[in-house]
């Protein structure tokens, strides 16, 4: 099975050459795609260089992160799609590929990830 993520972004060019890499070093990764929310920094440039497939959307209205999502997976190739923020400070191969581990087994058909320390429904 191969697998795609997708960054949905707007304006974080000091994140996306990072978090493409390691998406890139993940196993089973064959496709790195950034939703680029209508940014005025150099986001798309980065993620192009680094070998992403780029999404744009309009630079008019940022149609919001839900959309992003929704464009990146009807514009994946893979069999599973993860979805994940571009601005994780400690993105690793190896979170990428526990989040879709339990779909590859047979397991799970959907997996989200939580972090820890974290209160339900809490965004701090």
């Amino acid at each position: 099975m191969d697998v795609s993520v997708v960054f949905p972004s707007r304006n974080r060019e000091k994140y996306v050459r990072r978090a493409v890499r390691t998406a890139f070093k993940a196993k089973h990764v064959k496709e790195v795609i950034v939703v680029d929310g209508g940014s005025s920094d150099n986001t798309v440039d980065v993620a192009l260089k680094e070998g992403a497939k780029v999404i744009v959307q309009s630079n008019l209205v940022y149609p919001g992160k839900g959309v992003a999502m929704r464009d990146g997976a009807y514009l994946s190739s893979g069999d599973v799609v993860v979805f994940v923020d571009i601005d994780i400070a400690n993105l690793t191969p190896h979170f990428i590929e526990k989040l879709y581990a339990p779909i590859m087994r047979g397991e799970a058909e959907f997996v989200k990830g939580a972090m820890r320390g974290r209160r339900a429904g809490s965004r701090s």
